[in-house]
């Protein structure tokens, strides 16, 4: 199992993200998707990337995130791990995170949240992506 201490920082306010004190969260990764080409570093961030309950009318929306999670893995490759969490198999981390609307992506290492998007990231998200992996 894998442990992540999340905190929601005050700065996160603005964005419309929840603030909490410090949550541990235990993650089955088995669970999760582990197809990664290359493997991450030990100290390798971590994206979260948090996704809607599954309806019907989202069949369009998880097939474009089915394959923006292809590309973050083939561009981030060992530089961040990325780590799909479905609100129908986590719905309490999904909510610890506490967006406002699905998907979001966090970025984490170490515990610390490093970045946070509304959303899925794009070509131009990617390079912020690893800016603020590499910073952290």
């Amino acid at each position: 199992m894998t442990t992540i201490k999340a905190r929601l920082e005050e700065a996160h306010a603005p964005l419309g993200f929840a603030k909490s004190s410090f949550a541990v969260i235990q993650l089955t990764t088995s669970a999760m998707p582990t197809s990664v080409s290359s493997s991450p570093r030990p100290d390798a961030a971590v994206l979260l990337v948090l996704l809607p309950l599954p309806t019907s009318a989202a069949l369009p929306e998880a097939a474009r995130a089915t394959a923006c999670l292809r590309m973050l893995r083939r561009r981030l490759g060992s530089a961040v791990r990325v780590l799909q969490i479905d609100e129908a198999s986590h719905p309490v981390v999904v909510s610890t995170f506490g967006p406002p609307s699905l998907p979001a992506c966090v970025l984490m290492r170490r515990g610390v949240e490093l970045w946070r998007q509304q959303g899925l990231p794009d070509d131009g998200t990617v390079e912020a992506l690893l800016e603020a992996a590499q910073a952290g």
